[in-house]
């Protein structure tokens, strides 16, 4: 019954709800303040924005994002003449074009199976709560053999830090690590990147390398390389077509930009052309809405 429970960070999200909830279409007034207006204003606004546009127009997707609206927002852009969508957080480049090199692929459930685990630049316990517990249970059950690259964490259970130095990656993946031997001597080792290690200028490199390893280590029915997101969104976004990274937006300098819930302040004003209209379509108001030239609750 209480195998997959809620852990406390989203058992307790729905305080949130009560804080800075958006309750009203709003629009920015020549004087430069958001104010409440009822919807066919705000759509009418959105409209003549989207028409003078002429297909310069991009969206971004935030972390919490559904992905009904993912792709209601992917269909509205592709009819507009517009194919730049992206994602707030970013990957490697070329990364998204395999669905293999952004999941999880050993699955939550089977890294109970694990018996030996490489974790890279992540702590489950606070990025995937659900994840660490799974891993708990086989360190507990299995006699997983669990070692990480990167800062010293508590994951609630003994593992071995092997440092924190990215050379580290390459050391074992070339098998000249002693921890080397114990993934390939497992029946079902595992590999867990942290999304936001990607991130890193070497980002692609250790994902290369990782996965180039992990070809060797994969087993009948068993893929041992994983990517832990930490952006619920991410997968889905991926998966109907967004392109990671906000930066993919920016840098085609739409005239009209529709924010999805994206919220954590990955784009500025001062990165955007003076004449861009900002649309947010979200539940509370945030980073994104605060830029915003027309804020669309939903």
């Amino acid at each position: 019954v209480n195998e997959e429970w809620l852990a406390d960070k989203s058992r307790f999200a729905c305080d949130g709800l009560k804080r800075q909830r958006l309750v009203a279409p709003m629009v920015r007034m020549p004087n430069g303040e958001l104010q409440a207006v009822e919807w066919e204003g705000a759509l009418i606004a959105v409209a003549k924005a989207v028409k003078a546009a002429g297909g310069q127009i991009a969206g971004i997707s935030g972390q919490l994002a559904d992905l009904e609206a993912q792709v209601a927002l992917k269909d509205l852009l592709n009819r507009l003449g517009s194919e730049v969508l992206a994602t707030e957080q970013g990957f490697v480049a070329g990364g998204t074009d395999n669905r293999a090199n952004y999941l999880l692929n050993s699955t939550i459930a089977g890294l109970e199976e694990a018996d030996a685990v490489l974790l890279v630049g992540t702590n489950p316990r606070y990025e995937a709560p659900l994840v660490n517990t799974r891993l708990r249970k086989a360190y507990v059950h299995n006699e997983l053999q669990i070692a990480s690259i990167g800062p010293k964490i508590d994951l609630s259970y003994d593992h071995e830090n092997l440092g924190a130095d990215a050379a580290l990656v390459k050391d074992v993946c070339s098998g000249a690590h002693a921890f080397s031997k114990v993934l390939e001597g497992a029946k079902k080792p595992a590999i867990i990147i942290g999304a936001d290690l990607l991130e890193r200028a070497d980002g692609a490199a250790i994902h290369a390398t990782v996965a180039e390893y992990c070809k060797k280590l994969k087993k009948p029915n068993w893929n041992p390389f994983n990517v832990l997101q930490t952006n619920a969104a991410q997968v889905g976004a991926l998966d109907v077509g967004y392109k990671a990274g906000a930066q993919i937006a920016v840098k085609a300098q739409p005239k009209v930009l529709f924010l999805l819930n994206a919220d954590a302040g990955k784009v500025t004003r001062e990165q955007l052309p003076k004449d861009c209209f900002v649309v947010y379509i979200g539940s509370h108001g945030d980073n994104g809405a605060s830029i915003a030239d027309a804020v669309l609750p939903g």
